[in-house]
């Protein structure tokens, strides 16, 4: 039976940072990803999707313009695409996604 967790809160109460730990702790198989912020000279300037298989992408930042814009931030909709695990293929792993909102 499958059982599901949110988990919520104000922003930078630690949400990223605690499903960071927990899957640091559970033994595979997982499956999803993490967003973490990008930050030149300490201002965020976008966000990155770390995937639970492959490289790092990026999937928001002010300075490459796209069609598709989030208050400052254009997404970057292909490369977010190549940094998402084979979800099709999704059988026993835990599932964990980072930003859902």
């Amino acid at each position: 039976m499958p059982h599901n967790i949110l988990i919520t809160g104000l922003p930078k109460c630690g949400k990223s940072t605690l499903l960071e730990l927990l899957m640091q702790e559970i033994d595979p198989p997982k499956k999803g990803f993490l967003t973490r912020e990008m930050r030149e000279q300490g201002q965020r300037t976008g966000f990155k999707v770390i995937p639970s298989e492959g490289p790092s992408r990026t999937l928001a930042t002010i300075h490459a313009p796209t069609p598709i814009k989030v208050s400052r931030y254009y997404i970057n909709i292909p490369e977010f695409e190549k940094a998402l695990p084979p979800f099709n293929h999704y059988t026993n792993e835990l599932l964990y996604i980072d930003e859902i909102g």
